[in-house]
């Protein structure tokens, strides 16, 4: 990356931090000529916590749809970008809505194949089923995703390109995937013969399955000799 761009993250807990970075970097770094935001689809369909209780848009998500009329952190972070790019002169911006984000990453945050891949090999260890924890509709329906290389490609692009100044764009794979068919190639990888989707009552979250499991997953680290990093660093329980 040149030393004349800065690109930040995406929203993380503390979420003021996020704020705060921006505020002070940009009016103080003396080179900074673009700023990447990389934000995501909840752009579109509102904070996890709303989710389902708020009249969302309806896709295809384009990135001229006007802003939920709702609380959400990620129009927070473009308006305090906003701000301070006003203030420095010849400094320009991107914002960046990747889906899904599958990649590697030691740091898992809003990175989700690092994260079933821990739970696999969880539920590898325990002898137990690989379910799926998210809902009867997102199991058989058409998901999109964004792949991490692509994403960095992408960001990079943008900094470097005149045409790219000032502009919001969604960063999605070309191909749609599903959870069912992507929920067997990861149980196939771990050697997990009972795998898929169960219908219940009471659902339990993906959460409220792994926030005991960090001593398993100790387990796991000395067993197979990995690199030792706290669980919460690689799992994203959100």
């Amino acid at each position: 990356m040149s030393p004349t761009s800065f690109m930040l993250p995406g929203p993380a807990n503390p979420r003021r931090r996020r704020t705060v970075r921006l505020k002070a970097v940009i009016p103080n770094a003396a080179n900074l000529r673009h700023v990447c935001l990389q934000t995501g689809g909840k752009q579109y369909v509102g904070p996890f916590a709303l989710l389902g209780k708020i009249e969302a848009h309806d896709p295809p998500f384009t990135e001229d749809l006007p802003r939920l009329r709702f609380p959400n952190f990620y129009y927070t972070l473009e308006d305090v970008m906003f701000e301070e790019v006003a203030k420095k002169e010849g400094v320009t911006w991107s914002v960046h809505r990747p889906g899904a984000i599958f990649g590697f990453s030691p740091h898992s945050l809003m990175n989700i194949i690092v994260t079933i891949s821990v739970y696999a090999a969880i539920c590898k260890h325990e002898g137990v089923p690989l379910i799926f924890r998210g809902s009867k509709e997102a199991w058989n329906g058409y998901s999109v995703a964004s792949d991490a290389d692509l994403i960095a490609e992408h960001e990079i692009w943008a900094c470097v390109d005149p045409n790219a100044q000032n502009e919001d764009f969604n960063i999605q794979n070309r191909d749609l995937f599903k959870w069912k068919h992507l929920w067997t190639v990861l149980a196939e990888e771990f050697g997990i013969e009972k795998y898929g989707f169960e219908e219940r009552e009471s659902s339990v979250t993906f959460a409220e399955k792994m926030k005991d499991k960090g001593s398993v997953w100790e387990e796991i680290v000395r067993e197979n000799q990995l690199r030792r990093r706290f669980f919460f660093y690689i799992v994203f329980l959100g």
